[in-house]
C-alpha cells in the first residue's frame, strides 16, 4: 500500500542470517521486487554481539530478547538513508500470526476454565517453580509465596466478554507487544535517531480486529486467517502462505560454538555469581545441557547475559566505549 500512494520509490530494508532456519532475505528480495522497491539487505554474524551492551544500553532495561541487536542493525541502516519508516508491528497480535497459537490451542482445544493461566505459563520464560530452582537462596526465601499469574489475574477478568482466542490476543497487546516487541523498534529506532511507525496499531484497526470472531484468525490450523484472506491478491500467495518465522536470532545455536565461551565467561565469571541473586550450580547445569543438546534453554540463558550486562552498565557503571564489548 505505501508503494502503491508514495510518489517516489520507496526504499526498503532487512537483516539476514547465514542459517537458513532463520534467514529471510529471500523473502525480503521477493517483496522488494514484487513493489519495486530500492532493497538494501545486510547479513550479520554471531559478532554481533559485541552490540549486546550497546542495545542494553539504549533499552535502560535488561531485556533478554537478543533480536534487539539486529533490531539495532536494520535500524542503523535505514537511518543513512530516511527519518521514518514503516513497520508490521503488531499484526500478529491482532489476528493470530505466531505459530505458538495453533500450538497452545491444540493442546487445550477442551478451553475449560482455568486455560489463562495455562496460558500464562505457556508463555511465560520460567514457572513459578523454575523461577525457585535459579534463584539464590536467598531470593527463594523472599518469593517462595509469589504467584506471578496474579500480576496478570485481573486483566483477564477484564476481557471476560471476548472469545478464548481474543483474549489470549488481547493478553499478548497488551504485556507482549507494549512490553516487549514495541520497545524494541522504538529504543533501537531511536537510538539512530529513526522514527517507526506501525500501521497495524491504528486503533481502528485495533478495534476492528478485535471485533472479528478468533475463529476467524486461526482456521483449520492456519494463522492469520482472515488477513491472509485479505491480502492474498496484493501480496501473491507464496508470500502470504510461506510459513511463519520469528523474527530472531540463532544465538542458542552460536551458544553451543562460537559464542559458547562468551557465554561461559559471562554466566561463570566472578562479577556475575557474586551478586548472589542466581543459583551458581543451577547456572551451570544450564549451560552444561544446553552445549551438551540435552536441552534447549536459549531463552533463560541470553536473559541471564542480559540481567548481568545491565548489571555491568547501569549498576557497576563499566565504561562503554560504544559499540565496543564490555566483557
Amino acid at each position: 500500500m505505501a508503494a502503491k500512494h508514495y510518489k517516489k520509490k520507496l526504499k526498503t530494508y532487512s537483516i539476514g542470517f547465514e542459517d537458513d532456519r532463520f534467514d529471510e532475505t529471500i523473502y525480503a528480495k521477493e517483496a522488494a521486487a514484487r513493489f519495486n522497491t530500492n532493497h538494501i539487505s545486510k547479513i550479520v554474524h554471531s559478532d554481533m554481539n559485541k552490540l549486546w551492551p550497546l542495545a542494553l544500553y539504549f533499552c535502560d532495561q535488561p531485556h533478554g530478547d537478543v533480536s534487539f541487536v539486529p533490531t539495532y542493525e536494520v535500524a542503523n541502516l535505514a537511518s543513512k538513508d530516511v527519518k521514518v519508516v514503516l513497520t508490521g508491528d503488531g499484526g500478529d497480535e491482532i489476528f493470530a500470526g505466531y505459530d505458538k497459537y495453533i500450538d497452545f490451542f491444540a493442546k487445550n482445544n477442551s478451553l475449560s476454565n482455568g486455560y489463562e493461566k495455562a496460558y500464562f505459563e505457556f508463555s511465560s520464560l520460567l514457572t513459578n517453580n523454575e523461577k525457585l530452582e535459579i534463584y539464590s537462596n536467598d531470593l527463594k526465601t523472599k518469593f517462595k509465596d509469589h504467584d506471578s499469574f496474579e500480576f496478570t489475574r485481573g486483566f483477564f477478568d477484564k476481557y471476560r466478554e471476548f472469545d478464548p482466542i481474543n483474549k489470549v490476543l488481547a493478553f499478548d497487546t497488551h504485556f507482549l507487544l507494549s512490553g516487549n516487541n514495541l520497545v524494541k523498534p522504538d529504543r533501537m529506532g531511536m537510538a539512530c535517531s529513526l522514527e517507526a511507525r506501525s500501521p497495524f496499531l491504528d486503533y481502528r484497526v485495533i478495534e476492528y480486529g478485535f471485533s472479528l470472531p478468533g475463529e476467524f484468525k486461526i482456521h483449520n490450523n492456519t494463522s492469520k486467517y482472515i488477513l491472509k484472506k485479505a491480502v492474498e491478491n496484493l501480496i501473491g500467495k507464496n508470500l502470504t502462505h510461506r510459513k511463519k518465522q520469528m523474527f530472531t536470532v540463532p544465538i542458542g545455536e552460536w551458544f553451543k560454538g562460537e559464542l559458547a565461551d562468551f557465554m561461559k565467561g559471562i554466566l561463570l565469571s566472578d562479577q556475575f555469581l557474586s551478586r548472589g541473586i542466581f543459583s551458581p550450580d543451577k547456572v551451570q547445569e544450564l549451560i552444561s545441557n544446553h552445549i551438551a543438546g540435552k536441552k534447549n534453554h536459549t531463552r533463560i540463558l541470553r536473559a541471564l547475559i542480559a540481567v548481568e550486562l545491565w548489571y555491568r552498565i547501569f549498576i557497576d557503571q563499566s565504561k562503554v566505549k560504544l559499540p565496543q564489548d564490555i566483557i
